[in-house]
């Protein structure tokens, strides 16, 4: 069973209770206070566990009513924490028309003056009139809510408070290395070849022009290019991309400017000169009407493709599947596409449960069939647009895809697994195997990662895997086609 789980652990090196000599302000208290509203307790089980330096874990103890607190006592150097559960019910109470689910944390470290020593600790949502068939999606926010949350608190002997997490930091690329792998592909010969766009004027290879709908797309394409939880200036229309490299020291700029439409163009991207991207000047975004004559429709929407996909195989003991790189699945283009845009196919497979296979290299094959976060963050954008911005809308694609794949994407809230993954240790755990997903439906150009503890068993309905398959023009760009 999968669980959201909020970490508050106070990580000490050694624990002495029988040293006198310590004085009385070194005794450290941890608070926790936690409230549920009661259709919150119908549909998942919430549970704590107090911590106090043991080798091993303590066993969770479940909550049954609202306002629950307690709090543990120990001197400095010592080790204390709680850990809160929350996991959706396997038989819930959802016989009514809509439900209310708030949560509230509140957790403090003090002394034995009752000063707290720590900054203090407190997390709160409320989810009004949420329908039955959206419970699980709900739940699932208040599982981010809880996670970003996750700390850890160092004590040393004299009762200094130092803060870390306990996670390993997210993997840092170079934004540099994002906006050069959003921008280029490596051909066969080894030679990196313009993957957005192209160059109009063979007298200006520096400069390339992206096909769009309207100024909207053009957003939405710059948006895309970053990595997730990148944070950009935003003045009216125009934005500013701050990139930095894997210790977070800044490179340059790249500028989004919002244009007058001369000559059909909507927008342009420029960059600070330690950032070109292949020694590209300037993307200038064009409107369809303003594109050149010679080009074609290469792609229809409904056209069907063969991809390479994750099979799913049996588990040993029936508790669960192993991933294999050999299965097949059928994709279909979701837009129209011409020759010098990229095309994507989408397929559908899922699994009601989904483990790790530990034979060598097989999850490295295994992601690599599933679409890059470039692709994942495009295809949200199709899926979701809006009709008044010329969009088809996330409804229309739901039953496009339902009527020829019979998968329904509105299921495990629509989240898909991108090419992502890593292993790390975590506070009481070693090599665990981390992977990514993307929300589907989670808005217009609102892209938000997801990281998640391999096993997964996928107690909010199925693990989704998405296929695709990219091209531009006859050129396959990204997939693994099956003819």
């Amino acid at each position: 069973m999968g669980l959201l789980a909020l970490m508050i652990c106070i990580a000490l090196p050694s624990c002495s209770d029988d040293d006198e000599n310590d004085n009385q302000t070194n005794e450290l208290t941890l608070n926790w206070e936690i409230e549920a509203s009661d259709d919150l307790l119908n549909v998942a089980n919430i549970a704590y566990t107090l911590y106090e330096g043991q080798e091993e874990m303590p066993e969770p103890e479940l909550i049954v009513s609202n306002g629950i607190g307690s709090k543990i006592t120990g001197k400095a150097p010592c080790t204390l924490g709680a850990i809160f559960n929350l996991a959706p019910k396997e038989e819930p109470d959802t016989q009514k028309a809509s439900y209310d689910l708030t949560l509230s944390v509140k957790v403090s470290l003090t002394n034995a003056k009752g000063q707290v020593v720590a900054n203090s600790f407190s997390l709160d949502k409320k989810l009004s009139g949420v329908p039955a068939d959206q419970i699980e999606k709900s739940l699932r926010s208040l599982q981010k809510l809880l996670d970003s949350a996750e700390s850890i608190y160092i004590v040393d002997a004299s009762g200094q408070v130092k803060t870390a997490s306990p996670m390993p930091e997210p993997e840092k690329a170079s934004d540099l290395q994002a906006l050069q792998e959003a921008l280029f592909i490596t051909d066969e010969s080894g030679k990196q070849q313009p993957l957005l766009g192209q160059a109009l004027d063979a007298a200006r290879p520096d400069v390339l022009s992206v096909r769009v709908n309207d100024l909207y797309d053009a957003k939405a394409t710059f948006l895309r290019w970053m990595p997730d939880a990148k944070q950009v200036i935003t003045t009216g229309d125009n934005l500013t991309w701050t990139l930095t490299d894997e210790k977070g020291n800044t490179l340059g700029n790249a500028y989004f400017t919002a244009t007058d439409n001369a000559g059909g163009q909507v927008a342009k991207v420029t960059f600070d000169a330690a950032v070109q991207p292949q020694g590209i000047t300037q993307l200038n975004f064009l409107l369809s009407s303003a594109w050149p004559l010679n080009s074609t429709l290469k792609h229809f929407m409904g056209e069907k493709k063969r991809a390479k996909a994750i099979r799913v195989d049996s588990y040993n003991y029936n508790t669960g599947h192993f991933p294999w790189p050999d299965g097949e699945v059928d994709c279909y283009c979701i837009k129209h596409a011409s020759d010098d845009e990229l095309a994507y196919y989408v397929g559908f497979n899922c699994t009601s449960s989904f483990f790790i296979n530990d034979k060598e290299g097989i999850m490295e094959q295994v992601f690599s069939l599933l679409p890059s976060e470039q692709t994942a963050k495009a295809i949200q954008d199709i899926f979701n647009k809006p009709e008044e911005k010329g969009g088809r809308g996330w409804d229309y694609y739901r039953d496009f895809l339902l009527e020829r794949t019979g998968c329904d994407i509105d299921k495990c809230s629509a989240n898909v697994w991108i090419n992502r993954w890593s292993i790390k240790d975590r506070l009481f755990e070693k090599n665990c195997h981390f992977c990514y997903e993307i929300d589907l439906d989670n808005g217009y150009q609102d892209y938000e990662l997801t990281e998640h503890q391999l096993p997964w068993s996928a107690v909010w309905g199925e693990a989704w895997f998405m296929h695709v398959l990219v091209y531009k023009g006859d050129r396959l760009i990204e997939g693994w086609e099956i003819k």
